[in-house]
């Protein structure tokens, strides 16, 4: 018995006394934070088509919300629904857990190659302020625009809006993909 007691004794000094080698530094998820802005119960909607040679190929209806918030996690909910050669999919509900702090993650920069300039394509990187009006409700937008080799892609982003996704257009040579945002409620706390 008293053995026992030891051993549990031992145990206990040896996890007290590393307990600050134990603890890990940790970081904020960006995820977690757009979502804890906003009051439970806030969502997103967002339409989302994509077409090959003009002709719509997928269209996909995706809804998030923030259906729990608390200090450590937000949980949130997305449903969707998705259409595609005549049928209608219906995917059931999925919850996502964005927990509030990440682990760091340390990186040795000596093990990161350079990259060759060669591999690396060039673009043109074109940025703006637009409002767009979705539901006939003005969102004060920031935009990126990013070309090059036959790729162009331009997204709207708004502190207004969960997520901040309020529309993206995504064009190669054969496709476009257009992301919109339909519906929202955001309520900030």
């Amino acid at each position: 018995m008293s053995r026992t007691l030891i051993g549990f004794a031992g145990c206990f000094v040896l996890a007290v006394l590393n307990a600050p080698a134990l603890a890990q530094e940790t970081v904020d998820n960006p995820q977690y934070q757009e979502w804890a802005k906003w009051k439970e119960g806030a969502f997103v909607t967002i339409k989302s088509e994509s077409s090959v040679d003009g002709k719509v190929q997928v269209v996909t209806t995706q809804t998030q919300t923030l259906k729990k918030l608390t200090a450590e996690k937000a949980v949130v909910e997305i449903t969707g629904v998705t259409e595609a050669a005549g049928q209608t999919i219906k995917a059931p509900p999925v919850t996502f857990d964005f927990v509030a702090k990440l682990p760091k993650v340390k990186v040795d920069p000596k093990g990161i190659p350079e990259p060759d300039p060669k591999a690396v394509p060039k673009f043109k990187e074109t940025k703006g302020r637009e409002a767009l009006t979705i539901n006939g409700k003005k969102v004060e937008c920031e935009w990126i625009q990013i070309e090059f080799d036959g790729f162009s892609s331009k997204t709207w982003m708004s502190n207004q809006i969960p997520g901040r996704m309020v529309k993206s257009e995504t064009k190669t040579k054969e496709s476009v993909t257009t992301m919109q945002l339909t519906d929202w409620k955001a309520e900030k706390k």
